[in-house]
């Protein structure tokens, strides 16, 4: 009976050992994933400025791949065409800002349009600078931890979008005056990469309000 009583003394005391050891372990552990926890958001924070900022800097990146196809594409507009090669010489296919082509692909040339494709040329490629240049602004506000919150960084690329948007739109509004017939899918392309830069810079303006 001894024997017994003494085996059941030994086993209490090796069940309180235990528990009192896990007891001990438990608020490590919660601590760990405190800290686990923190950490995770401060993260998200780092690089979750704003809606508005998150949103504009989305339509900044499809704005950039829609201006830099319609830019460097020749599909501007189908119909006759004057080259600069060849004076006088008319023949029909595509034309875009740098270069145009017969309409079977055979013969490709250098469109000629006289001062007005000229200004389209510059006011688009004033455009394609300022558009690079918001995303990559914004891109270091959002994302970089040494520029992420900056106020210049914001501010500069808030007036990029603009400049971008306005630069654009103008090449687009320039190029349709002259050319306001068979318009084809780059010219769509850039016209839609102005209006999304200027809701982009209208977002970022409002974000900005709101501080």
């Amino acid at each position: 009976m001894d024997k017994v009583l003494s085996h059941v003394r030994q086993l209490k005391r090796y069940l309180l050992k235990k528990t009192d050891n896990t007891s001990q372990r438990t608020p490590e552990n919660n601590n760990h994933i405190v800290t686990s926890g923190s950490y995770s958001e401060m993260r998200i924070k780092l690089l979750v400025d704003s809606l508005f900022v998150q949103i504009s800097f989305g339509l900044v990146g499809i704005a950039n791949w829609c201006h830099v196809i319609g830019f460097f594409s020749q599909f501007w507009h189908f119909g006759p065409l004057v080259t600069s090669e060849i004076s006088g010489f008319v023949i029909r296919g595509y034309s875009g800002l740098w270069k145009g082509c017969e309409e079977t692909g055979t013969l490709c040339f250098r469109p000629d349009g006289g001062s007005w494709l000229k200004a389209t040329q510059a006011f688009e490629t004033l455009g394609f600078i300022a558009a690079v240049a918001a995303l990559i602004l914004i891109v270091l506000y959002v994302f970089v931890p040494a520029t992420s919150g900056k106020r210049i960084v914001f501010i500069l690329s808030m007036v990029a979008c603009f400049i971008a948007a306005g630069c654009i739109l103008l090449g687009i509004i320039i190029y349709g005056t002259k050319m306001d017939y068979n318009l084809s899918w780059s010219f769509a392309l850039c016209c839609i990469a102005g209006i999304i830069f200027a809701v982009a810079g209208l977002l970022l303006a409002i974000d900005f309000c709101k501080r």
